[in-house]
């Protein structure tokens, strides 16, 4: 008769469950692999349990500890990989690159107008999804439409311009005179999230005020030529 103890000596199995065990620790496998461990580990488990000279009911209590365990410590990496948790972007992730203004002159027509717009870039390694708010006005004229909302998609690591409608008949101001020629205001308020995500988490936005140079001189142009001008930030939002 054996001298071993049962309770304290492993099989086979146990060592190769054992082994299995430690596997879904030391190296990071991949989901199907780490669950084909955990449940390799479980099997062998309950059979070197159901091996043990226990009472059959004490030997089941045992084989569900062994199996809750086993799952229990395996159970969030197992469901993080196979259900991932959707990417929350970074404050500030969208970030302002820079503004631009034009002073257009209609050839066909005559008919002058101002058109401003943002450019910002997508920081994040994935698709965000987005819902600007626009406003604004040249020397103290809006357009018709005086706030838009665009919606849309940025591609990861990718930059997008987010224009303002277009301001008609805008008098310019100067004639010499120690002024600015043009004061131009764009408020733009911007939304963002990943397109896993269900709610926006994250905005950003800003004043941007474009002022020309003191006393401009005739800036409208009859091409659309991008005009030098002053621009300064102010009612900063990122959270």
């Amino acid at each position: 008769m054996s001298n071993r103890n049962p309770f304290i000596s492993l099989s086979t199995e146990g060592v190769v469950g054992l082994f299995f065990s430690l596997l879904t620790y030391l190296i990071p496998l991949t989901w199907p692999w780490h669950v084909f461990c955990v449940l390799l580990t479980c099997a062998i488990g309950v059979d070197v349990v159901r091996r043990m000279p226990l009472k059959n009911n004490l030997r089941v209590v045992f084989q569900v500890l062994i199996v809750a365990a086993v799952i229990g410590l395996n159970f969030e990496p197992i469901y993080s990989k196979i259900f991932p948790s959707a990417p929350v972007p970074s404050i500030g992730s969208l970030e302002y690159v820079s503004a631009t203004i034009k002073f257009v002159r209609k050839l066909s027509t005559g008919d002058d107008y101002v058109q401003m717009q943002v450019q910002l870039k997508n920081e994040n390694p994935y698709l965000i999804q987005y819902s600007a708010t626009l406003s604004g006005s040249a020397n103290g004229k809006t357009p018709q439409q005086k706030q838009v909302v665009l919606k849309g998609y940025v591609a990861a690591n990718s930059r997008i311009f987010l224009i303002y409608n277009d301001i008609y008949n805008v008098k310019l101001n100067g004639n010499g005179e120690f002024m600015p020629a043009f004061v131009g205001i764009l408020k733009y308020n911007v939304k963002y999230r990943s397109v896993m995500e269900t709610d926006f988490v994250r905005s950003t936005g800003k004043t941007l005020r474009f002022i020309s140079p003191f006393g401009s001189a005739e800036i409208y142009k009859p091409m659309n030529e991008i005009f030098p001008i002053v621009v300064r930030f102010d009612s900063e939002i990122e959270k």
